[in-house]
């Protein structure tokens, strides 16, 4: 296959880095999608001194703004069904932001990161949502049966992740100008607009069937995107 150049969204850049150890009781505090999504990382760092990995500017600047609500959402869960971390919660909280941190820096340097052309940003930014509206009236016309559609119709705004798909595109176009072909994908856990979502067994994927027809990138789960660029999972 041409060579593959995957960005992650933000949810899978900061579940990599929501992970602690704790000799007492020997327990692990770690985001839920942690596991899938640090694999994909190692995966990078294999690759290492090439960066098959890229970090969007704004997965960049929603993950520096959303690594606090993350960290308090993972240690609340864990100490509520632990009474022992409970007692420690706000020690924990802040080392485990500390760590969180300090991984958010280091792994954004197996990470390609370029500078984008803003004016095509906003060009392609309106392709986006073009493509968003015609996705929202397929909803109103459609029997309503795909599921990824009818989480990306109920979502309040998909205005960030647009503005990723836009950068994503932008980035695509530039590696390309640049006479590099490129099989562009982005890893995603969101389950409606870059991931499929499956629901009882079967896959919903109109939203990103949609963005492959348009924009010939890849959407999927990080094992889906491992799996498909040569680093196994899928699970496994």
């Amino acid at each position: 296959m041409i060579n593959p150049k995957i960005a992650p969204d933000t949810n899978v850049f900061v579940s990599a880095c929501i992970f602690l150890h704790i000799p007492e009781p020997g327990s692990e505090i770690k985001d839920e999608f942690h596991d899938e999504a640090i694999k994909l990382f190692d995966f990078f760092m294999k690759q290492y001194p090439k960066k098959i990995g890229c970090i969007l500017p704004e997965v960049k600047r929603e993950s520096e703004y959303v690594l606090g609500k993350a960290v308090k959402r993972v240690v609340s869960l864990h100490s509520s069904e632990n009474p022992i971390l409970k007692e420690a919660n706000y020690k924990i909280y802040a080392k485990m932001m500390v760590g969180a941190r300090i991984r958010l820096e280091n792994l954004a340097q197996f990470l390609e990161s370029e500078d984008l052309d803003k004016q095509q940003v906003v060009a392609n930014l309106k392709e986006v949502k073009d493509m968003s509206a015609h996705l929202k009236g397929k909803w109103a016309k459609s029997d309503k049966s795909d599921r990824q559609l009818e989480k990306f119709q109920k979502s309040r705004s998909n205005s960030q992740d647009e503005q990723i798909l836009a950068e994503a595109i932008t980035l695509m176009q530039k590696v390309e100008r640049d006479g590099q072909a490129c099989d562009f994908m982005i890893a995603s856990f969101d389950g409606g607009f870059f991931s499929p979502r499956t629901v009882l067994g079967r896959v919903f994927d109109a939203v990103t069937r949609e963005i492959w027809a348009r924009f010939k990138i890849r959407c999927g789960s990080p094992a889906a995107i491992l799996s498909r660029s040569g680093g196994r999972s899928q699970d496994q």
